[in-house]
C-alpha cells in the first residue's frame, strides 16, 4: 500500500502546526518561571507572529523560485535553533530570539508545505 504524497504533506502540516502551538505555550510558561512580567510574556507571544506577518509573501516568492527542498531544510535548522537557544541560554532575551526563529521556521514551513500541497493537488486533478 502506498501513501499519497499529498497525505504526507498534510500530516507534516498538522504535526508542525501542533508543535508550534505547544512551543508557544511552553515558552510563555518558561518565561513566567524566569520571572517575566505579564506584559513581557504577551510581547514574547506576539513575537511569534512578527515574522509570519512580515515575511509570508517574500517567502512565497522565494519558494516559487528556489523550490521547497532548500527552504524546508532552512525551516528545520531554524526550528532547531528555536529549540536549543532556550535550552542553553536561560534568559528572557534568549526567549525572544527563540520566538523569532520559531516564527521564521513556522512561516517558511507553512508557506512551503502549502505550495507543495497546491502542486500535488494540481497534478492529482490532471490525472
Amino acid at each position: 500500500m502506498t501513501v499519497s504524497p499529498l497525505y504526507v504533506t498534510y500530516a507534516l502540516m498538522l504535526f508542525f502546526w501542533s508543535s508550534m502551538t505547544a512551543a508557544r505555550v511552553t515558552l510563555s510558561l518558561y518565561a513566567l518561571s524566569l520571572g517575566a512580567q505579564a506584559d513581557s510574556v504577551g510581547l514574547l507571544y506576539a513575537t511569534y507572529y512578527t515574522l509570519p506577518l512580515v515575511l509570508s509573501w517574500p517567502i512565497g516568492r522565494l519558494t516559487d523560485r528556489l523550490g521547497s527542498r532548500l527552504l524546508l531544510a532552512v525551516s528545520v535548522a531554524a526550528t532547531l535553533g528555536g529549540i536549543l537557544i532556550p535550552f542553553f541560554v536561560r534568559e528572557l532575551a534568549a526567549l525572544y530570539a527563540a520566538a523569532l526563529l520559531a516564527g521564521l521556521a513556522f512561516t517558511i514551513n507553512n508557506v512551503t508545505l502549502h505550495n507543495i500541497a497546491g502542486l500535488l493537488s494540481a497534478t492529482a486533478q490532471d490525472r
